[in-house]
Parts: C-alpha cells; structure tokens; sequence
C-alpha cells in the first residue's frame, strides 16, 4: 500500500506548519469560520476591519441604509464582544442625517480612531472620531469626541496614525471641475495640525479627476497615497508628500506617480502597502481587455519608477475566477513578505475572494487551489471591502452579504501558512502520515504520541463546516495510533482533518475521490 507522507515538525516552544492546508476557513472561528451580522432593519455594510493585540476583531462601517455609522467587536471564537458597547455594538448618528465609517485605525493604548464621511449642510465632510476601548467615545477628543472637516465636499476613505500620535486623513472631493485629493492632519486631541500645509489641509488636482483612497507613512515621515486618477479612463495613481505637506518632487512627476496597468483600460486601485525594504505595493483592479476585472498589483520602487522584477514588467494580472469580473479591494503583507490580496469574485452574484502572491508576483500555490480562495457565504452578494492579520497571522476579511434580503455585516478568519499546524499536542516530530490519500472510500491516519492526550477529530469541507466527526474528547496513550477513517458517504472534493485538543490542533488537507 502506498503511503502519503505529511510531514509535522513539532516542538512545545516553535510553530509548525503542516503540508497543502493554508486558506482554510478557521473553524475556532464560530464554527464555521464567517460571523454575520445584521444590526438594524435595512442594509449594514462593512467597510474596514482592524484586528487588536488580544486577537478580538472589530469592524466599522455603516448601518440603516447610511443613517447611522456603526462599529462592532467581536471575540477571538467570533462571538459579540458584550464588553463593548451594547451587547458587543456601537451606533452612532452624528447630525441626524447619513453617515459612513469607511476606515479604523488602532492606537497603542487601546483607543481607536474611526474616520467616515458625514453631511455638513448639505455637503459631504469628513468625520474623525476617537473611541476608548470600552467602545465609549473620548469626549476629550475634538468636540465631544468627534472633529469635523467641512472644508470641501468631501468623503474620508482613510486614516493612518504617525509615530508622534498625530492623525492622516486621506479622500477626495469635488473641485472646480472634477474630483481633487485632500489629505487632513490632526493633532492628538483632535484639533487641526497647523504645519500641515493649510488650516491643516492639502490639496492635490490633476488634469483629471483624481481619488485618494488609502494611505501610509514612511520611517521618514513623508505621506504615501495610492488610488486612481480617471484618465483613459482611469490608471493608478501614487502622490508622495513631505511631512509638511508640500509634494515631494523627488517622486515621479511633481511627486505624482500615474499608471496604466492594462493598456488604457479602467485600472482602479484601492489599496497602497509599504514593504519593508520601501518598495511600494499598489493594488485594485483592472479591466483585463474583454470587459471583465482582474485583480492587480503594481510593484514601485522608492523614487516611484516601476520595479520591473515584478510580475511582469512591474504588473500582476490575476485573473481570480475564469474571466469573471473581479473586485481587489484590500491588502496585507504576511512576514515572509508574501502579499495578500483580499475582495471579491463574481459567480453566480459575488463570493469574497482571496489571493497570494509571492514576494516576485508569482502565485502562491500552497495556498488554497493555486494561489486563489472563494468562499460563498450563504448571500447572492459577498463583498469584501478590508483585510487584517491576527496576531497569530491568520486572514480576516470584512465586508458585507445579502443574506436575508438585506445586506449584513460580515466577517471571515482564514487559516494561513503562520497560523496552520500550531499545535501542543505531543505528537513525535514525523509522526503524522495519512494513506491513502487521495481517498476512496477510506483511509488510516498514523500519529506518534509522546504523552497521554484527550483528543478529537472531525472531518471540515472547504466552507469550515464540520461533515464528519471521527471522536471527540477521546482518550489516547502515549505511543502508536492509527485511526480508521470512513469517508464513502462523502462527495467528490477536498476536505480538511483536523486533529485537536482544548488548546491546540493541526490540520491535514485530504482528498476524496
């Protein structure tokens, strides 16, 4: 018989990964690893999730068709954090009339700031808001925890915080003739930063309408925005300012980068990402020539010129799910520097989506299949709008799904290279084997314990749900143990096995013929 080996290096102090199962959902993570959430009678839309230090979750966004911007958190097992807020959920209406919370940035004491957009007269105005991390807002904020930019008729898409506390605010309004980019300090308590350009504001236009959407700060405090300009009809677009907030003329043309990633197709960008090493990652979608959208990455280097060891010439295409039309939204950085791009596939409505990348722009094909996961939550429409990272580097998406005629909150952890096999089992270092695998109607799991454990194992498909349960809290000693595994009444597919106890677990990606 032959044997398929997978092999799981184990020490009680290091992690370890197991072999093919990253871009899992997590199944720690409600179960089934997706939490929806519906806080009022009409639409609830997720626009930005943050992850803290203790692994809770919060996502902001809005709430009653915009009425009222809403944030919620939720614990580590993905249930309703009832020490914030009310019942795990804060809502708040600033002037009576729509607001959206579309970014969250955390602060080192365990505050947090919300930006959005709200209407001021009429128009649209920035909104910042600072928050305790009981979900109370800091009344020693701005004015009653709330600062209001009412400059422009703008909208906020992002905020990003500098290593002295101040607060960067980036979005675009409408200008004389067509949108301009507008980028708002604050200081820590909210009033405006008079060194930044003016009255604590800068603004930037282009021959064209020019968006702001994301935004990040350098060690050497110049201000990084990424987002599109709507020439031809619309190319990525980089501006690059001094601390201060004049343009810094060192980058690309005047301090602005322009970019046409698919050959004057629509290229829009939403994410901007700094590397380690400066290089700068900017990333959205793309027509890709036949009227569909493709995810896409450009790769820059510090002085804006494009990186041409990446990808190709500099670009990534990713074509996500076979000529559907597909939406890059949010991105994250892993520690070995593989990129993630995180939003969503179009099949049959939309389903969120995910992609890794390598650190060339090639695609990551340990994970998922071939680089790409779906998951369909339940709802016609599946948007994912944000991506964070755990602290033990598991992928969260947050976003929105029509799942009962309405949209809802919707927030989904995934398992990643990082995260997968972190185990305290006392499994012998190359003890683990299945065989046969792929599988037929069965098969034997063979493991080494070094110590007496309660164990469980269940079989999980690839939306985290549990299919099968071959024990649970089962008592084995330390030595040999091969586990007969029954899979004939299951379908055709891939599923995942997961071994487990009360603190820990590893995870084996089989197949079933």
């Amino acid at each position: 018989m032959k044997k398929t080996l997978l092999i799981l290096s184990i020490t009680l102090s290091s992690c370890s990964v197991a072999i093919g199962q990253i871009g899992v959902l997590d199944s720690n993570y409600n179960l089934n690893g997706i939490v929806t959430t519906s806080t009022s009678l009409d639409d609830d839309i997720g626009y930005s999730i943050a992850s803290q230090s203790d692994g809770k979750i919060i996502i902001v966004g809005s709430s009653d068709d915009d009425a009222d911007y809403t944030i919620i958190r939720y614990n580590t097992d993905g249930s309703f954090d009832n020490s914030f807020g009310v019942n795990g959920v804060v809502t708040h209406d600033i002037n009576g009339k729509d607001d959206e919370a579309t970014d969250i940035i955390l602060q080192p004491n365990g505050q947090f700031i919300i930006v959005g957009t709200t209407i001021d007269n009429w128009s649209d105005a920035f909104f910042i808001a600072r928050y305790n991390a009981n979900g109370s807002i800091d009344n020693s904020f701005g004015t009653s925890g709330i600062t209001l930019i009412t400059d422009e008729d703008a909208q906020a898409h992002s905020v990003s915080l500098q290593t002295n506390g101040k607060i960067l605010i980036c979005g675009d309004f409408s200008g004389f003739n067509h949108r301009e980019v507008i980028v708002a300090r604050l200081n820590v308590d909210g009033s405006r930063d008079s060194t930044f350009g003016t009255n604590g504001f800068v603004t930037t236009t282009s021959s064209s309408s020019l968006y702001g959407m994301d935004s990040e700060i350098q060690p050497d405090g110049k201000i990084i925005i990424g987002g599109y300009t709507s020439t031809s009809p619309s190319n990525f677009a980089l501006i690059r300012y001094n601390s201060d907030g004049t343009l810094d003329n060192s980058f690309g043309t005047m301090g602005i980068v322009t970019t046409d990633v698919n050959s004057n197709s629509l290229d829009n960008a939403y994410a901007v990402l700094l590397q380690s090493d400066g290089k700068i990652l900017l990333g959205g979608y793309s027509d890709n020539g036949t009227a569909q959208y493709d995810f896409s990455v450009v790769r820059y280097n510090t002085d804006g010129t494009i990186d041409i060891t990446y990808g190709t010439n500099g670009i990534v295409l990713i074509d996500v799910n076979n000529n559907s039309t597909d939406y890059g939204r949010g991105m994250a950085l892993l520690p070995n520097g593989k990129l993630i791009i995180a939003g969503y596939a179009h099949n049959a409505g939309a389903d969120f989506a995910l992609v890794v990348l390598l650190s060339d722009g090639s695609l990551d094909t340990s994970f998922g299949t071939n680089g790409k996961v779906f998951t369909d939550i339940g709802g016609s429409w599946d948007k994912a709008y944000s991506i964070a990272l755990t602290p033990d580097n598991k992928i969260v998406l947050g976003g929105y799904s029509n799942t009962n005629g309405d949209d809802e909150f919707t927030t989904a952890r995934y398992i990643s290279e990082f995260s997968i096999g972190i185990i305290d089992l006392s499994l012998k270092s190359n003890s683990l084997m299945i065989f046969p695998n792929p599988i037929l109607k069965s098969a034997t799991l063979e493991y080494e314990l070094s110590n007496k454990e309660n164990l469980s194992m269940d079989v999980i498909n690839i939306k985290g749900e549990i299919v099968k349960s071959i024990f649970n809290n089962s008592t084995k000693q330390k030595g040999l143990h091969q586990e007969k595994i029954n899979l004939s009444q299951l379908s055709k597919g891939t599923y995942i096995l997961r071994l487990y106890n009360k603190n820990s677990q590893t995870n084996i990606k089989i197949i079933k013929k």
